[in-house]
This record gives structure tokens, sequence and C-alpha cells, in this order.
């Protein structure tokens, strides 16, 4: 949790990963945002993706912001097909 608030700290103090930390970024990373949440917009999110040298992006329709309100019959068949995907 002090991680979490620490990173929530320096991202609103606009110390986010910019282009030159994401391209030297070389797993696949899947970047899924909630269509419910409003942490960042979902062109923030896909220029990230787009970034990051494995990057992808994708919609989870319907889902909030903390991951922990989405339910387990939404989140994870979403989990299990993108980490296929990324993985391949």
């Amino acid at each position: 949790m002090r991680q979490t608030a620490n990173l929530l700290r320096r991202l609103r103090a606009g110390e986010a990963l910019g282009e030159a930390e994401l391209r030297r970024i070389t797993c696949p990373v899947c970047i899924g945002l909630g269509e419910c949440d409003r942490m960042v917009s979902p062109e923030e999110s896909e220029q990230a993706a787009r970034w990051l040298p494995r990057g992808r992006f994708e919609r989870l329709l319907g889902v909030p912001h903390p991951i922990e309100q989405v339910p387990v019959e939404v989140l994870a068949p979403w989990l299990r097909t993108a980490l296929e995907r990324c993985l391949g």
C-alpha cells in the first residue's frame, strides 16, 4: 500500500512514466482500461501502449476502478485472454 501511495503522489506531482521510459520496457505489456475508470483517459492509456515496444491496449466494457470492484466472472476471462495474447 505504501508503494501504491508513493506512486499516486508521484503521478499527482507530474512524475508519470514518459515515452523514453516506456520504450525501454521490452516485456509484453497489456494496458487494460475499464470503461468506467476515471484515473486516466483512454487517449493516455492508448498512447502509453503505443510507446511500449510490445504493448497492447484493451478497453474493458462496464469495468470500474479499482479492479477489486470488478466481478471475478468478468475479470478472470479477460485476464486469461489478455495473457494468452501477450504471451502468445
